[in-house]
């Protein structure tokens, strides 16, 4: 809450009450006046002469001028039926201590004379403006939160309804003096009905002479006490049961007549106390108009106070659940703190929840229903899922989980999703079925021959579950009670007739998906009979089987022919066909005749090369000889394809001119060296080798020649004869080696020219040119007989 402390009285407050006067005045800054505080604090001393600047004055108070040479403030003048009062234009801080002093005159005259009625002090919650009912009441009476303490000076022996009868022990029938009593007594309103409390009640004078005696209130803000005095008597009494949680109270001092009447006067007042925030209440409803309400259940409210005549300012707040609208009546939201309480109202939308119920088939996986709820935030969904439950149980289901809360759900902000799981129920049970054999024997017009063979039938048992909501059983597996096969049954016996079927074949593998079995013999009297018989010699099996039957002695229509011809063109050779080219009768024994064919051959022959190719080459990669090629090794098979199948079959290969390569000799080139002397012979030949390449390779022999003697024209030096190196004795050496061919001498193949090829000129570049030959040749014949020295010395 706020708590500012700059204070501007300016306001204007009017009021009408019971005795018909209006008064007004203007409140003045207190603080800008020299006889009070800083403006700064809240600490207010009224004196008599400042009481006009505080109170207001109202009804019959108002039609009388303050008084402020004595000042006196005259409430009810002595006459009939007249109410008047004064009220305090800010509020009182009952947080804090205050003192009220003066003088009180309740006129000249008791009851008993006429007079009537009394003043009451009062003190409540509400605008500084408001004042209770006259009469009885006391001006407490008639105002919600109310009490306050009152001279009595007419007793009231009934209720009504804004008072109840004042206590007996102040009746004439009561008192001591017979006659019925003035008091004063503190009193409860805070119902809006003023009841005098009789403990700590006290008689006082009657009014004399319109005596003013002195009256004082005086409130601990501690202890919450309030104490009165008057004319030396003294009430005393903890107001904190009235006052509740309320820290700011209006203050008023009420006085009526009614049928008696008195004179009733203030004077002479001193009243300090602290003055009370201004505050604004800020409600906060639904469109509706109903208060909304926080999680205790309480209407959710909210105050600010502050020094009065500075400002505020409010904004809607966020409250769950609920979007702020507008503000009520286009109250103000903002303005300045005044002595009575301002309300703002925030009217605000409820915002709408979501929420879903689904109900799910665990056994299909598929959704049965949801059910959608929506709702004001905080509101209850007001749904339970057992009724939809039970419809689905009594439909064949069982629950598997409900996570649908059982207490009461409320909307929230955010989307709820609830699942209701279920499952189909089931129940169980068992089936037969049979599977029955019969045979019939008949002959071929159809009449019986033997009574039909009924064999034991096969008995087949499931158990299965049966959904009870779908009906849809569950099939177990067919289980054979009795074994599962029908046992073979020889065709019965009868004379001069041949059953088509010597005997029913046994049925294995009877399943219940079966139908009943029937089977029919039927016997035929006994025919003649030729089985011709087509045989693949190759595969000695056979291709197929032709049965003739007939009457006896009557021609077999059949020919051999046309099969024959059928086979060969489908590759095959005629061996043997055992069918007679004269007419076949049948017989009453069975003839049998065969044919046999074997399948016919493609054979074709298959050859394949190996060759051997020897290059001889220079370093450089020049030829140095022509290419050896040798005479190819070739190889041969027969292929041979089947003509009825496709498939083809080789032969072995065979070597036509064996399978090896012989040794070749290198050819010898004067003046270079073979890397291989020969090429080995090469053996085990394949027809999966490849064709061989060899490559021989010739390198340029190193001279041995002794160089002659040089001259050099024109130079004066003497020639060079052959010369011991390095102090060495010197030999000659053989630079040839044994495994490579003559090096051409200079004599043999290479020329040494000495005449002198002169330029048209001067010969001049000539001569440097043979210098610098004959010059290299030295320096390699040097080098070279180092290497055999070195060479030599190393073996010894």
């Amino acid at each position: 809450m706020k708590f500012k402390t700059s204070i501007l009285l300016a306001t204007a407050v009017v009021t009408t009450l019971g005795g018909g006067a209006l008064s007004s005045h203007n409140v003045v800054n207190v603080f800008g006046n020299s006889k009070v505080y800083a403006a700064t604090s809240r600490d207010i001393t009224i004196t008599g002469e400042t009481f006009p600047d505080y109170f207001q004055s109202n009804g019959s108070a108002a039609a009388h001028p303050y008084d402020e040479v004595n000042y006196i403030q005259t409430l009810t003048d002595d006459a009939t039926y007249l109410a008047g009062n004064v009220t305090l234009t800010t509020k009182v801080d009952m947080s804090q201590s205050f003192s009220f002093k003066g003088e009180v005159n309740l006129g000249n005259k008791s009851k008993q004379d006429g007079g009537a009625d009394g003043i009451g002090f009062l003190f409540h919650p509400g605008d500084t403006d408001v004042v209770g009912a006259i009469g009885g009441a006391a001006g407490i009476g008639g105002v919600q939160g109310a009490f306050g303490f009152k001279l009595d000076t007419y007793y009231n022996g009934t209720s009504e309804s804004s008072f109840m009868a004042d206590p007996d022990i102040y009746s004439a029938s009561k008192s001591a003096t017979k006659t019925d009593e003035s008091f004063g007594a503190f009193v409860d309103g805070t119902d809006g009905v003023a009841k005098t409390i009789e403990e700590g009640s006290l008689t006082i004078p009657q009014p004399t002479d319109n005596q003013f005696l002195p009256f004082e209130i005086v409130y601990d803000g501690t202890t919450e006490t309030m104490t009165v005095t008057y004319n030396g008597e003294t009430w005393e009494k903890n107001v904190k049961e009235f006052m509740g949680n309320e820290t700011a109270m209006s203050f008023s001092i009420a006085a009526s007549t009614g049928g008696n009447k008195n004179l009733q006067q203030l004077k002479n007042v001193t009243f300090t106390y602290t003055i009370a925030q201004g505050t604004v209440v800020s409600h906060f409803v639904d469109e509706d108009g109903n208060p909304i309400l926080d999680a205790d259940g309480n209407p959710i409210s909210e105050e600010e106070s502050g020094d009065l005549n500075t400002t505020w300012s409010l904004k809607p707040k966020e409250i769950p659940g609920y979007t702020f609208k507008e503000v009520k009546d286009n109250e103000p939201t903002e303005g300045t703190y005044t002595a009575n309480d301002q309300e703002v109202t925030f009217v605000y939308t409820r915002n709408v929840g979501q929420a879903d119920v689904t109900y799910i088939d665990d056994t299909t996986g598929k959704t049965l229903t949801t059910k959608d709820l929506s709702g004001g935030v905080g509101t209850s969904l007001n749904y339970a899922t057992a009724d939809t439950i039970k419809s689905y149980t009594d439909a064949g289901y069982v629950l598997v989980s409900d996570d649908y809360p059982t207490q009461d759900v409320q909307f929230t902000e955010e989307p709820q999703h609830y699942e209701v799981h279920l499952k189909h129920d089931t129940t169980e049970g068992s089936e037969e079925k049979e599977v029955k054999e019969t045979i019939h024997y008949v002959f071929e017009n159809g009449d019986l021959a033997k009574e039909d063979y009924q064999a034991t039938p096969i008995t087949f048992s499931r158990s299965y579950v049966m959904d009870k909501v779908t009906g849809e059983k569950t099939y177990g597996e067919w289980k054979a009670v009795n074994g599962n096969q029908f046992d073979e049954v020889a065709s019965p016996e009868i004379k001069g007739y041949t059953p088509d079927q010597d005997k029913v074949s046994s049925i294995p593998n009877v399943t219940v998906d079966m139908d009943d079995i029937e089977k029919t013999v039927t016997y035929k009297r006994n025919p003649g009979s030729v089985v011709i018989t087509y045989i693949d010699d190759t595969t000695n099996k056979v291709l197929e089987e032709k049965e003739l039957t007939g009457e006896v002695e009557s021609l077999v229509d059949y020919t051999t022919a046309d099969r024959i011809k059928y086979y060969i063109d489908k590759g095959f050779v005629l061996v043997s066909d055992g069918y007679p080219e004269s007419e076949v009768t049948f017989t009453e024994d069975g003839q049998k005749y065969i044919i046999r064919l074997k399948h016919d051959e493609m054979r074709e022959d298959e050859e394949k090369m190996v060759n051997e190719t020897i290059h001889y080459v220079f370093q450089n990669g020049e030829s140095a000889s022509e290419d050896y090629v040798a005479t190819p090794i070739k190889f041969s098979r027969t292929v041979t394809t089947d003509k009825v199948t496709g498939e083809i079959t080789y032969g072995a290969w065979q070597a036509e001119n064996g399978n090896q390569f012989a040794e070749v000799v290198s050819p010898k080139i004067k003046g270079y060296s073979a890397d291989q002397s020969k090429i080995d012979a090469i053996t085990g030949i394949t027809p999966e080798t490849g064709d061989i390449e060899k490559t021989v390779v010739y390198t340029k022999d190193t001279s041995t020649t002794t160089l002659p003697p040089v001259t050099f024209p024109d130079s004066g030096n003497p020639s060079l004869p052959n010369q011991v190196i390095d102090n060495q004795k010197t030999e000659e050496f053989d630079f040839k080696s044994d495994d490579t061919a003559d090096v051409p001498t200079s004599e043999e193949g290479t020329e040494v020219t000495t005449e002198e090829d002169n330029l048209p000129i001067t010969g001049e570049n000539i001569t440097k040119m043979r210098l610098l030959s004959t010059l290299g040749v030295f320096l390699l014949a040097v080098s070279a007989m180092l290497y055999e020295l070195k060479r030599r010395i190393k073996k010894q």
